[in-house]
């Protein structure tokens, strides 16, 4: 564990009270918490409209007191990244996958087409000191829940990952000049529904024995 204080955001309660063993909530001055954890753990809400908002008024409220705002949930993983169901990994560039032109073949950015939503259409996480592998992610609001789909995002781009939370996280973290770590469990493969392999506790058990490592949470809240 490195010496820099984390203020951990979840996108949603299921994930948080697996996560951190608590199922209590406590909303707050606009912001939902999970009680009765040694750390301070806030509810994002899912996608990337309410983690971008949620992590600004954040920001404007100044309650970040010198920690590291720190990302953490499932992620779908594409079968050509040879990650496992289970893995933890740390997000290095997060992109804005379907922020873009979608043809019959292909995936055209709208960097690419002239009006980004930043440059390149991606946005660098920090690279804590973890014992973690490191890749990148595809940030979508339209989850490639077919393979053709799937395989567009990840020629696109060459992600690991899939998430719906993490460009826009980190991004607006980046628009206050603050940087922002993102970790990840792998829940499940992209693609087609009725082949993703879906195995939630696994991944949840995965990032509380990381948390539990990482943050020395002690057995009794996980």
């Amino acid at each position: 564990m490195d010496n820099q204080k984390y203020i951990f955001f979840v996108p949603t309660k299921k994930e948080a009270s697996s996560i951190f063993r608590s199922e209590r909530f406590i909303e707050t001055d606009g912001f939902i918490y999970l009680k009765d954890v040694p750390h301070t753990v806030a509810i994002t809400g899912i996608g990337k409209v309410n983690a971008a908002i949620t992590l600004t008024k954040y920001l404007c409220k100044d309650l970040l007191n010198g920690s590291l705002p720190l990302l953490i949930g499932i992620a779908g993983a594409y079968r050509e990244s040879g990650l496992s169901v289970g893995d933890v990994v740390m997000v290095r560039d997060d992109f804005f996958a379907d922020d873009a032109l979608l043809t019959e073949n292909t995936i055209k950015s709208t960097d690419e087409l002239g009006f980004p939503v930043c440059e390149g259409n991606k946005v660098c996480c920090c690279s804590a000191s973890y014992s973690l592998p490191v890749c990148d992610a595809n940030t979508v609001s339209l989850i490639s829940g077919t393979n053709q789909l799937a395989q567009l995002y990840r020629n696109k781009t060459g992600a690991s990952i899939e998430s719906m939370e993490g460009a826009a996280f980190a991004l607006a973290a980046a628009s206050f000049g603050i940087k922002t770590a993102q970790v990840r469990a792998v829940s499940n493969y992209c693609g087609a529904r009725d082949a993703q392999e879906w195995d939630t506790k696994r991944a949840f058990v995965a990032l509380r024995n990381f948390v539990n490592t990482e943050f020395s949470i002690s057995n009794e809240h996980i």
